[in-house]
Parts: structure tokens; sequence; C-alpha cells
């Protein structure tokens, strides 16, 4: 995936059962140009967990947020 300035990505950051981890940053424009990382971390307790985004120029703007819950994802 290479980032283009002025171009929107969307972000899907999912936390399901079983500690299975999800993160997904794609431009919905070429939903197939995607980065996923996918990993199952069994106990989530204890854990100590930091979000962070970087580019190495310009800014980040999360125009749109919302907040879903599922019951499972795949």
């Amino acid at each position: 995936l290479v980032f283009t300035p002025g171009t929107w990505y969307s972000l899907l950051l999912a936390v399901g059962n079983g500690g299975d981890f999800l993160a997904v940053l794609w431009d919905p424009a070429h939903p197939e140009n995607r980065l996923l990382y996918r990993e199952a971390i069994p106990s989530w307790q204890g854990l100590d967990w930091t979000f962070r985004i970087q580019a190495n120029q310009g800014s980040i703007l999360f125009d749109d947020f919302e907040t879903i819950a599922f019951d499972s994802f795949r």
C-alpha cells in the first residue's frame, strides 16, 4: 500500500473472541490495495497497549470515527 497525499483511507481495528486481533488499512477506491495484520493473543489481561500512527510528512485527520460491536468475525 502506497499512501498518496489527499487520499482518504479506511482503518479497521477489531478484537474477537479468544484474543483474535485484526487490523486492516485500505484505500476505499482501490480495496485490493491494503495492509492486513492478524494475530491471536490468548490472554489480553495485564497487557499494556499503545496505539500510534506515524507519518513521515504531513498530518493525519480522523474525520469519521465509529465504534461497532460484533459477536464474532472471521
